[in-house]
């Protein structure tokens, strides 16, 4: 698989992440890995989020021909429902996710299309996640997986050791075509939505994790 062939759509649901969703969109203008767009659903924010994201797409786009990225905006449903709306919308066949107060490493994307490339029978790519305060991290919870694994998970419901899902809504691709088979984020789902999204993949594919330690 040629790397210049796997072409990216970057979800970011967004509901008043006002004083955050401009950080979140400057983390992945700054990937190292440029074959994507930006897909970001607004659910019905009463602050001025959209607005925000709309500037910055509009001025990337101004100086940039590369940049691809737009807002849509509709009545408040819920994230399931805003993931739901980007993932229809959504170009191509690689589905990123991304939360509107998160932040990506620059070579995050770069790492994923690396990990699509290595282990092309997945249909879940996932790299660890950590919780950072001023530049620091200051929790990252115990995989269960040898330290810097990088591979195919088997047995995921048995392993021993796991503390947290190895996944997490901000740090995986998925095959968007994997929605038509298991269904897409069940919006009846107020917390732990994402689990229930990452188990029924799981349960029915290959799924890679990468404990990445730079």
């Amino acid at each position: 698989m040629n790397e210049n062939s796997i072409y990216i759509s970057v979800v970011i649901p967004l509901y008043n992440k006002q004083n955050a969703i401009a950080a979140t969109l400057q983390s992945v203008l700054a990937q190292t890995y440029t074959n994507y767009e930006i897909i970001v659903v607004d659910d019905g924010s009463t602050d001025g989020s959209a607005e925000v994201a709309e500037a910055i797409l509009q001025e990337c786009m101004v100086y940039s021909e590369e940049c691809r990225g737009k807002v849509i905006r509709k009545a408040n449903g819920g994230v399931c429902s805003a993931r739901n709306r980007g993932i229809q919308e959504a170009k191509y066949d690689y589905i990123a996710l991304l939360d509107g107060d998160d932040l990506w490493d620059e070579h995050y994307l770069e790492e994923q299309v690396r990990l699509i490339q290595d282990f092309p029978e997945a249909k879940m790519w996932g790299i660890n996640f950590a919780e950072m305060c001023n530049g620091e991290i200051i929790r990252k919870l115990p995989t269960g997986l040898p330290d810097g694994y990088r591979g195919y998970v088997a047995n995921y419901f048995q392993m021993a050791g796991r503390i947290s899902d190895l996944y997490c809504s901000s740090s995986v691709v998925i095959r968007k075509d994997v929605f038509d088979r298991v269904g897409y984020f069940d919006e009846r789902i107020k917390y732990a939505e994402d689990n229930d999204m990452w188990f029924r993949i799981i349960a029915r594919y290959q799924v890679v994790f990468y404990d990445h330690k730079d």
